[in-house]
This record gives structure tokens, sequence and C-alpha cells, in this order.
């Protein structure tokens, strides 16, 4: 949510369409949540929830989502537990209601267009260690990429991106800093 700016809910034309609305896209809220099985003790589901805290306000975990150009935007385990007990009691007609929503239609859905940039005989200018983010410059911006899924060459070989050092000339395609290469082939 960012201040300011409404919401796509809040662009409902009735009641229902809302409820519908919040329902198709009420995972969102949460995103990825931690569980534990039922029947957990309650002691040990406090626990594990004030250690998620704790580690959400690390200064040293904000200083490396930060540095990789990750948001973190933690929800409290009770409000997410909340949330899903209140998905859970979603009345029938609005979960159908989200489904024919869901249906895709002959010729509505559209194939993504990914904009894949290449920047040709970039100096890598910083590798993390671990190899996985990447600085260089390219039409005098310095751009980050991560290399996780990228296709890695060194002198036309095969490679990890853990073997990229800076000072190495490479043909990089990405799709912009701060996002994915799809291929760093370093001569």
């Amino acid at each position: 949510m960012i201040p300011g700016v409404p919401e796509s809910v809040d662009f409902a034309v009735s009641p229902e369409a809302r409820d519908t609305m919040e329902f198709l896209i009420g995972r969102q809220y949460f995103s990825r949540p931690f569980a534990a099985p039922p029947g957990t003790p309650a002691e040990r589901v406090t626990a594990l929830r004030a250690a998620f805290d704790a580690t959400m306000k690390d200064p040293q975990l904000i200083a490396d989502a930060e540095r990789v150009h990750l948001p973190l935007s933690p929800v409290s385990g009770s409000v997410v537990q909340d949330y899903i007990a209140k998905l859970f009691r979603t009345p029938e007609r609005i979960k159908e209601l989200a489904n024919k929503a869901a249906e895709p239609k002959a010729g509505t859905v559209a194939q993504a267009k990914l904009n894949w940039q290449t920047a040709k005989a970039a100096t890598l200018d910083r590798v993390e260690k671990s190899g996985r983010i990447v600085s260089f410059s390219d039409a005098g911006r310095t751009l980050d990429v991560v290399t996780a899924d990228a296709k890695v060459t060194i002198g036309g070989a095969s490679a990890k991106a853990s073997a990229l050092k800076a000072g190495m000339t490479c043909d990089i395609v990405h799709l912009g800093s701060g996002d994915a290469a799809r291929e760093i082939a370093c001569r």
C-alpha cells in the first residue's frame, strides 16, 4: 500500500464486487506466510512469532535487503491468521463470482513481453562475494543485476556466477537495475 494512492478495490462498483476483488487478491496481502502445524502449543507459536518479528527488525537483515533492492513489508502472525480466517469465512456467492472472474476468456489473455536489454562490452565494477549481484556501467549509468537464473559463460565456457570478477568485460542481457540478468557472457 502506498500512502495517498488508492487500491484497486477502492474502484469496486458495489460491495459484492469489492468482496470479490478482496477475495481474489487476498493472498497478496500476506505474500509468503510461515506456518506451524495445527496443534502447535501456544507458547511455541508465541516464541516463533516473536522471533520472526525480531528478525524483521534486525539492522543487518534490513541493510542486506536494501542492498539487493528487496522490499521488506512484514505482517505479524496474528494479523495473517485473522486475515486467513476471514478468507475462509468468504460466502459461497463471492467465491463463485471470484471463480467466474478468474476464468480465462478466449482471446483476452495477453502474453507479458519482457523488455530485455543488452549491455555490450560492459566492465564489471563490483561482484558480490557469492556472485549473486554484479554491478556494471552502461550508457553512463551504474546498474546492479541479480545473477540467480542467468546463464554465465567465461571465455565461451559455462561457469558459475561465483566465478565472475570485477574488471571482466561482459555482454549482459538484463531487465534493468535491481532486476534479473538472463545471460552474462564474459571474454
